[in-house]
Formats: structure tokens, C-alpha cells, sequence
């Protein structure tokens, strides 16, 4: 850690103590008075508690496509899960940089091996959930992410190339035949239609479940002419996986299960 990482993380020690003592409150993942989040699940948020983790790498099956590789940066368990809910259902917005630095490493690797210099497009949300939520929550957590990532000339931002489409809704509850025909209500948008073209992407999504809404956005850019398609995700519901950097083939499911209860499906 740098002079400067070690000042700063003193000043974010001291605005935090403040904080607590104006609006007294308990850690979002373990309960620990005081925070908002502790410094132990804040760290194990960002990935900072003990060895550095390793991606969680799946293959995400498309009919009459192949397959879409996506990277994960840890499962949907634990602190990392309960920050993300705090985020997205709480309105706890002080979690997207840590959010972010935890997307960081997964969002440069695919930044970095693109076949060429892409551009980064956000899963969008429905136009009900921005509303609700009064944000476009992907999009502070892949700036916070990008300022941890070496820059790769040419590459940009595309954030809302992609909307959602009439009909589309909450794919809670929904079987695996239903999920994939929501999840498909996807499309490019007509004023970003001329920026995909010939572009590669890289995909960023907050969780991945079943892998229906990547694998249809990814379709959506694909028609529009984007020339390659990778994703990358905060984390990942699954009962097997494995660290490392190719996934099982054709099966959908990240490979040998890593130590920690099995994830859960993330709530709307």
C-alpha cells in the first residue's frame, strides 16, 4: 500500500467514526455496530481478505451461438452478497466503490484480451427499477472499477447501449423456459446502433444466475454487428466453481465448488 492508499484509507477510518456517531447504524453483512459496513466485511468485499481471490470463469450456452465466457469476481454469498442487496435494495450507494474495486481486476483482464479495443456496455435494468432505485446502479460500479484498471487505448464506454424492452419483468419465480424468453426483451439502442458496429464488448452485469440475460444481450449486440462478445459480473450463483481461467465446456456451471455455503438466488 502507497503513502497515499494509507492517508486515504486513514481519512476513510475517521469520516466513518463520524458518520457513526451523527447517524449510529450496524454493518450491512455481519451486524457489527456502528458501520454501515465493518472494516472486515469492507475488505472482504474488495477482496482484500487474504489471498487475493481468483476468477470465477463460466461458459453460458447459446443456441446456434457459441458459448459466452464470463468472468466472475467472487460468488454471490457472504459480505460480497450482502453489499450488493445493501446497494441495489437499500439505497447503501457509498458500497459502489468497493463494489467497484472487487469488479476491477475481472473488468481489466477482459479489457485487456479483447481482440481488440472494446467498448463496455452495461446490462440495463427496467426502466421501473431505475426508477425505484433513482440510479442506473451498474454504471457507478464500472467507474469505480475502471479507475483500478490500466487504460487500453481505443477503449470506451457504452454504458446504455443496451434497453430493455416492452413486456420485460423481474425474472424471480420464473422457470428456466420462461426466464430465457424474458430475459431475451433486450435490445440495442437505435442512437448507439452506428457505435456497436464492428466494436467488441465487454458485458458487465451485477450477478449472474442463470446466465439468460448475458447470453441475451450478448445476442442483441451480436445482431447489431458487434464483432466479439465477453462478459464479466460482480459475482456469480452457483453450487460448483473453480477458480481459474477456462470454464467447463457445453455445461453452463462453474467448475469445483470453492469453500463456503452454496449461493442463493439474488432477490428482485
Amino acid at each position: 500500500m502507497t503513502s497515499e492508499d494509507s492517508a486515504r484509507a486513514r481519512w476513510d477510518a475517521l469520516r466513518h467514526d463520524l458518520l457513526a456517531l451523527l447517524w449510529p447504524g450496524s454493518c450491512v453483512a455481519c451486524g457489527a455496530p456502528d458501520r454501515v459496513c465493518c472494516a472486515p466485511c469492507l475488505a472482504e468485499i474488495r477482496g482484500q481478505a487474504g489471498a487475493a481471490p481468483r476468477p470465477l470463469v463460466r461458459r453460458l450456452p447459446r443456441p446456434e451461438r457459441p458459448a459466452l465466457e464470463l468472468r466472475a469476481a467472487g460468488r454471490y454469498d457472504r459480505a460480497l452478497r450482502a453489499g450488493l442487496v445493501a446497494y441495489k435494495h437499500a439505497g447503501r450507494v457509498g458500497l459502489a466503490k468497493p463494489l467497484g474495486a472487487r469488479l476491477g481486476p475481472v473488468l481489466g483482464a477482459a479489457i485487456a484480451t479483447a481482440p481488440e479495443p472494446p467498448l463496455v456496455v452495461a446490462v440495463p435494468s427496467r426502466p421501473a427499477r431505475v426508477r425505484e432505485r433513482g440510479i442506473r446502479h451498474l454504471e457507478p460500479v464500472v467507474r469505480a472499477a475502471l479507475r483500478g484498471c490500466p487504460p487500453r487505448r481505443g477503449a470506451g464506454l457504452a454504458l446504455r447501449a443496451l434497453r430493455t424492452t416492452r413486456g420485460r419483468r423481474s425474472q424471480v419465480g420464473l422457470d428456466r423456459a420462461a426466464r430465457r424468453g424474458n430475459a431475451a426483451r433486450i435490445a440495442v439502442r437505435r442512437s448507439h446502433a452506428g457505435r456497436i458496429r464492428g466494436r467488441a464488448v465487454v458485458l458487465v452485469d451485477d450477478v449472474c444466475t442463470s446466465g439468460a440475460t448475458l447470453s441475451a444481450a450478448a445476442d442483441a449486440l451480436e445482431r447489431a454487428g458487434a464483432r466479439a462478445v465477453s462478459a464479466v459480473s460482480i459475482c456469480v450463483v452457483e453450487e460448483n466453481a473453480e477458480p481459474g481461467g477456462s470454464g467447463a465446456r457445453g455445461s453452463g456451471r462453474v467448475r469445483e465448488r470453492r469453500n463456503g455455503a452454496p449461493g442463493r438466488r439474488p432477490p428482485a
